[in-house]
């Protein structure tokens, strides 16, 4: 794979350079595993949502044919009430720490031509990351 085009100037921070490497190192050698993990990754998913209907409380044990999966009970969370929020403080605190997302938009069916007038695009994501050979 080519090289690509680099940033303007690499960042220049030397105490970082073994990690940079060892990240590098580390890629290399966990390459092949990769197809593995991706799948370990989609049958935990899989497996998971098998129990979706269940109580939360219950646990629950799926046969295989020579071993067997263990899912325990949902773990609690602790999530606010948004409404009992919404009548206890202000507008202008509520608006503070309302957040929105596309899933609950599309979720709680709003009509799309809402959502495409409050949609906005801001790069806010992630940064990718990958090594190269220099």
């Amino acid at each position: 794979m080519p090289t690509p085009q680099l940033a303007k100037a690499p960042l220049q921070k030397p105490n970082l350079a073994p990690l940079v490497q060892e990240l590098h190192d580390l890629r290399k050698k966990i390459a092949a595993y990769k197809p593995d993990i991706s799948r370990e990754a989609a049958l935990c998913t899989l497996l998971r949502a098998t129990a979706n209907d269940e109580p939360a409380g219950k646990e629950i044990r799926i046969e295989g044919t020579k071993s067997f999966l263990l899912l325990g009970a949902r773990t609690n969370q602790t999530i606010p009430n948004v409404l009992k929020l919404f009548k206890l403080i202000t507008m202008k605190a509520f608006l503070g720490v309302v957040t929105c997302t596309a899933k609950a938009l599309k979720e709680n069916e709003v009509d799309p031509a809402i959502v495409a007038q409050i949609m906005e695009t801001t790069q806010t994501g992630y940064r990718p990351l990958d090594t190269f050979e220099k």
